[in-house]
């Protein structure tokens, strides 16, 4: 993969190519030994860090998700600026231009394949320093938030410490020192590496955009990209405000915001993407407040889907309507496909043959109590108040102030 991250979708082959990939990748799993799969970082992460070394910033405040199965993913992030809504506010229309140009600044999403392989150096053949070399991890898009195109890979290198609690991403792009240019910290959510995965593909059609419907474990990420009606325009890097090598929707709402066009933010936020947890009868997952108590929630009820992080902020703390069964379920089941899946059926059953009963599977696969002995994060809200990110934060602080105490020190002793 040696073009930008949104190659695929400038080009307009984005199913075609997710499609060579799979094959690919099927083949090369036969051989022996078998190719790699993104299996390795398969599961639920959430950020609490991101740090630039060479501007001396870091960043515990997003709350960042990203649920990966072993071909398909999804990041959701969430500025901690997110302006605040009115309670009972359950409409984008209800609100005034400024709180949708905030919201559009303050979102992120995206959604691909990703690609893993061993390379032990970056493009043009640079070093990279011996402790990040290994395991390379390359996304491509299928659906993103921001304006096409991204020059630049989507490529970073994995560094696994799942005995403490997650993963490191080691951006393969080096700085003017030779360094990765950023490095994220990923902390495993509970109930999340362990499967069952699947990743449901809806094509986008002149009546419906494309979609994405993830589970890993007792975790799932809706993605739907903007009617074609609303897609944005490709911008040209290093103009109109947009860095030299990608397009940013922070100029376009901006203009937008300057304009009063209310129609070209609504249109903007018109992606929706969630992330939440598969109820079933898992641990640490609350009822929806519209839940019914009367018996269990069946495979295709919404208390099954519980949103936790959302594009959408009224929607969490919410259940999610499955779009797979909304008006004819016949009718919309027919429209997505099943991509992948793995340890969704027994070994040696028939895999499912269709997207309606892979997702009776997934909840039928979960309706065990969670043991909660794996342990990773099991918080099923992704809060920038959970103590991570304050105890990080106190760390780094501690760290500064200890560094300057001791460069006084060293001052007054010579």
């Amino acid at each position: 993969m040696a073009e930008g991250a949104h190659a695929s979708m400038l080009r307009g082959t984005v199913d075609a190519d997710f499609d060579a990939l799979l094959a690919e990748l099927t083949m090369s799993q036969r051989a022996d030994p078998p190719g790699p799969d993104a299996s390795i970082i398969a599961g639920a992460f959430r950020r609490s860090l991101e740090t630039v070394p060479s501007k001396l910033v870091y960043d515990v405040s997003t709350r960042a998700v990203t649920l990966q199965t072993p071909t398909l993913f999804c990041d959701l992030r969430i500025s901690a600026a997110r302006p605040e809504l009115e309670v009972g506010v359950a409409s984008f229309d209800e609100l005034p231009i400024a709180t949708l140009a905030a919201l559009v600044r303050t979102t992120h999403c995206f959604a691909g394949y990703a690609v893993i392989d061993a390379a032990t150096s970056p493009p043009g053949g640079a070093r990279i320093p011996r402790r990040i070399r290994g395991i390379t991890c390359s996304r491509l898009h299928g659906v993103d938030w921001q304006p096409m195109p991204r020059l630049r890979e989507n490529r970073w290198r994995i560094q696994p410490q799942f005995e403490q609690g997650g993963w490191v991403e080691w951006s393969a792009r080096l700085d003017v020192n030779g360094q990765s240019e950023y490095i994220e910290y990923w902390r495993t959510l509970g109930g999340s590496r362990d499967g069952p995965f699947l990743a449901l593909r809806r094509r986008a059609t002149p009546e419906h955009p494309a979609a994405y419907f993830l589970v890993s474990g007792d975790h799932w990420a809706y993605i739907a990209d903007r009617p074609a009606e609303h897609a944005l325009p490709v911008v040209t890097p290093g103009e109109g405000g947009h860095p030299p090598d990608r397009g940013r929707i922070e100029p376009l709402a901006d203009a937008a915001e300057a304009a009063a066009d209310r129609q070209a933010l609504l249109g903007m936020l018109s992606m929706e993407c969630h992330y939440g947890r598969v109820k079933g009868r898992s641990r640490g997952v609350p009822e929806c407040a519209e839940a019914s108590s009367i018996g269990p929630p069946a495979p295709f009820d919404a208390r099954n889907w519980w949103i936790t992080l959302s594009t959408m902020p009224w929607r969490e703390g919410t259940c999610f309507d499955l779009p797979l069964v909304r008006a004819d379920p016949e009718e919309e089941c027919s429209r997505w496909e099943i991509f992948d899946h793995r340890d969704l059926v027994p070994a040696g059953s028939p895999p499912p043959p269709n997207a309606s009963s892979a997702i009776v599977a997934v909840v039928n696969a979960r309706n065990v109590v969670d043991d909660g002995q794996d342990g990773a994060d099991d918080e099923p809200s992704i809060s920038s108040s959970h103590p991570s990110f304050a105890s990080l934060s106190e760390t780094v602080a501690a760290a500064v102030s200890n560094a300057a105490a001791g460069k006084r020190k060293r001052a007054s002793e010579s």
